[in-house]
């Protein structure tokens, strides 16, 4: 019943058979999958204006990239962001809890992290649900976690006047503790 580091192993939202947390997956998985090809666009046409400007340097023959650099690898900061970005959005449309308690066995149902996690196993990306709490605890407050476009996207894809869009709420929930007031709508 109990892992080795002595908590209780979490319920696997993917295993559910609730309608509800499927839906909310498939929704973080596209809001992941929108935002990767929006931050790729971006970077191309950011690229491309910048060589525009060094088109006509041919590049010297004795140039070689820079090695990489000694010691810790440097971390996923975009991906970190995307994800955060990811339970954000879960949070203020679907009024999940961003976490669960880890303290005793309550079954509360799904947090937005637990989502995220479903959905990033869908990209084969194994992340353990308190890693994603982690990365949510440490970009919450960065104002680059929200993607006005991608947010925009999801929110016309899944309008809250089709039939199961009663978990959609037109306020952030109370319960998350996310100032939203500073953030653009």
């Amino acid at each position: 019943m109990f892992n080795d580091s002595g908590w209780a192993p979490m319920r696997d939202p993917t295993t559910a058979t609730d309608l509800f947390v499927r839906k909310l997956t498939n929704i973080a998985f596209q809001y992941l999958c929108e935002r990767d090809l929006r931050e790729t666009c971006e970077a191309i046409d950011a690229h491309f204006a910048w060589s525009k400007n060094f088109a006509g340097e041919p590049i010297p023959w004795g140039w070689r990239p820079p090695a990489r650099k000694r010691g810790r690898p440097s971390q996923r900061h975009d991906r970190f962001l995307q994800i955060a970005g990811a339970v954000a959005m879960l949070v203020e449309d679907a009024g999940l809890h961003p976490t669960r308690s880890h303290v005793g066995w309550r079954r509360r149902g799904p947090s937005a992290c637990s989502i995220v996690t479903a959905a990033l196993e869908q990209f084969g990306e194994h992340l353990d649900e308190r890693t994603v709490e982690g990365i949510w605890n440490r970009y919450r407050r960065s104002p680059q976690i929200i993607h006005l476009t991608v947010r925009d996207w999801i929110r016309i894809r899944y309008p809250r006047s089709n039939g199961w869009a009663g978990i959609w709420t037109s306020e952030p929930s109370k319960a998350s503790r996310i100032d939203t007031a500073d953030r653009p709508c």
